[in-house]
């Protein structure tokens, strides 16, 4: 079975992404925080803060880059198709098909 993909739905899409970029960027909050409680020097607490706010502006630049890339993605599959997709239906011995039978 081959299928294409010919439109993304711009916001649902870019909450994924954004959820995906917070929760990636939640790796660098624990090194933020030890920067700032053993940082010595103004620099290491500014570097600290930046960590912890990562996240966050990882998060809104996700969010609006994906926007655009999305909006771009749906306008050009317009003219160029979409991105192909080529899936095969397997069922294993012994279970159900998608009407129970």
């Amino acid at each position: 079975m081959k299928l294409q993909v010919t439109k993304f739905s711009i916001i649902q899409s870019s909450k994924i992404v954004t959820l995906l970029y917070a929760l990636f960027g939640m790796i660098y909050v624990p090194l933020g925080i030890l920067g700032l409680v053993f940082g010595e020097e103004p620099k290491d607490k500014i570097g600290a803060v930046f960590l912890i706010l990562g996240p966050l502006w990882s998060s809104i630049l996700g969010f609006v880059f994906f926007a655009f890339l999305g909006a771009l993605y749906n306008f050009l599959a317009k003219w160029v198709g979409g991105i192909e997709v080529h899936m095969t239906d397997v069922t294993e011995p012994g279970s159900f098909d998608s009407k129970g039978e």
